[in-house]
């Protein structure tokens, strides 16, 4: 099982966010880290269809587009500024952070990092991955020489024990006109740094004068790409629900859950989950997931980029060879090139969501376009740091979920207890046995089931209701 991440300086280019976004889906890319991201109203834009994640200021300048939607993210908001954010990426039992730095060439490296070591003594944890537009060159990471701000960014590599990851390529990770460098850079912790592999600079963003630079974060050095148990998994349409019942009851009487005891009660559901994940793979199809299409790209605009793709690709050679007498013509040709792309992409685009605001608007004049109009359609939010008791940021989901229970269901202590509390306890005739727990019966649990209706979202272990129906767990008469 394998993560693939991503790591890019947009320029602040809409056109490039555009390229990347199908860039992503083809090459099957998990994770994205992206420097100068495009930014309009103070969010950044341009990936429709998928979680952005980005530092909670009005002009971002870094931005981590989560392609995956089963791969869980948590943002620590831990000295996070416009130019460095960090979150923590979960993937089934392996979790490691990820820090996405821009560090502007108009401002001094010191700063930038001063904050990334402070975040990295906060964090316990050995796997830690940096992304970064350093705008620094040294020789550390195959630049032709080494800069000041270069020396400064080696000296904090060595003194915070850090490795780098860049490995020798014949492309840059920076190229225009004017010359190339290598000043995006992938640093690691040493808890991690084996454990990424297959780094590799790509130039198949034509978009922006950075180039791709993609790897793999694999626990097994493999890089099969992830695969988490999701909420569409199986097609329950299809299920042969005889043969379910009789693995499950198999998998069941195999597995002894009553000697783990109600103390391991997390350990039994996991148990009972994975049991039945399993059966759901021997009964019924997977569900089929479709790549997601901007419904504006089309066979035009895909030959206008590789046309401009296969002439820097020309000037790229060039330069490496020296080729002085072709630069120049190669890197005006590839400029018109460039320019002709963008100028379809920009003219489709424009033509693609005319079309969808007539159609849809006419049909549905209450839907999707009025909603947008009026600012009613509401985004999913991305899970982040809170202060605790100690007035200290949370680092984690779990320290999170933690702080919000303690705060909005806190104890019930007697000794607590106001008068007020004492009040309404007597007039509904509530009283609590501090002392005492009852066990969950299987009635109580029947009617939770019965309760709940065919088609309802699962929850995070991904099982649906009509599996637990036809297992017998609920009854079909409704009480």
């Amino acid at each position: 099982m394998a993560v693939k991440i991503a790591q890019i300086n947009a320029q602040r280019s809409a056109t490039a966010a555009a390229e990347l976004l199908q860039i992503a889906e083809k090459e099957k890319i998990d994770i994205l880290c992206v420097q100068e991201p495009y930014v309009f109203k103070g969010l950044a834009r341009g990936y429709p269809g998928v979680r952005v994640v980005q530092p909670q200021v009005n002009y971002p300048w870094v931005a981590i587009v989560v392609m995956n939607s089963e791969i869980e993210t948590f943002q620590i908001l831990y000295e996070e500024t416009e130019h460095v954010m960090c979150v923590q990426v979960k993937i089934g039992a392996s979790v490691f952070y990820i820090i996405n730095v821009y560090c502007q060439y108009s401002k001094p490296i010191e700063p930038f990092l001063t904050k990334i070591e402070k975040i990295l003594i906060r964090i316990p944890s050995a796997k830690i991955i940096i992304t970064t537009d350093a705008n620094a060159s040294a020789k550390s990471w195959f630049s032709d020489s080494t800069c000041q701000r270069g020396i400064l960014l080696e000296e904090f590599i060595a003194s915070n024990n850090l490795y780098v990851v860049n490995k020798l390529c014949n492309v840059k990770t920076f190229s225009n006109v004017t010359g190339s460098s290598n000043i995006d850079i992938t640093i690691a912790t040493g808890g991690i740094f084996k454990k990424i592999v297959c780094w590799n600079v790509q130039e198949t963003c034509v978009s922006s004068d950075h180039n791709l630079i993609s790897f793999y974060y694999s626990e097994t050095g493999n890089t099969r790409t992830a695969k988490i148990d999701g909420e569409c998994k199986y097609n329950i349409n299809k299920a042969d629900w005889m043969v379910f019942r009789e693995r499950l009851n198999e998998a069941f009487n195999n597995e002894r859950l009553e000697t783990l005891g109600n103390e391991n009660i997390d350990r039994i559901v996991q148990t009972v989950s994975k049991k039945i994940d399993e059966v759901c793979g021997e009964s019924m199809p997977r569900c089929k997931k479709f790549e997601k299409k901007v419904p504006w790209w089309n066979d035009r605009i895909s030959n206008l980029r590789k046309a401009a793709y296969r002439i820097k690709k020309e000037l790229s050679r060039g330069k490496r060879l020296n080729l002085v007498c072709e630069i120049d013509g190669l890197a005006a040709k590839y400029r018109a090139a460039r320019n002709r792309y963008t100028a379809e992409v920009r003219r489709s685009k424009k033509s693609s969501w005319k079309e969808f605001v007539t159609n849809t608007g006419n049909a549905e004049p209450w839907g999707p376009i009025y909603r947008l109009a009026k600012d009613k359609i509401l985004m999913s939010g991305i899970t982040s740091s809170i202060y605790n008791e100690n007035k200290e940021l949370t680092l984690d989901w779990e320290e999170t979920m933690h702080e919000l229970l303690r705060v909005m269901v806190p104890k019930d202590d007697k000794d607590a207890e106001m008068e007020m509390h004492r009040s309404i306890k007597s007039e509904n005739g509530v009283y609590i046995n501090y002392n005492l727990e009852p066990d969950i019966t299987w009635e109580e649990v029947n009617k939770a089931l019965c309760r709940s209706k065919n088609k309802k979202a699962p929850g995070l272990d991904g099982i649906r209701i009509e599996k637990l129906e036809n297992y017998g767990f609920k009854n079909n008469s409704k009480r």
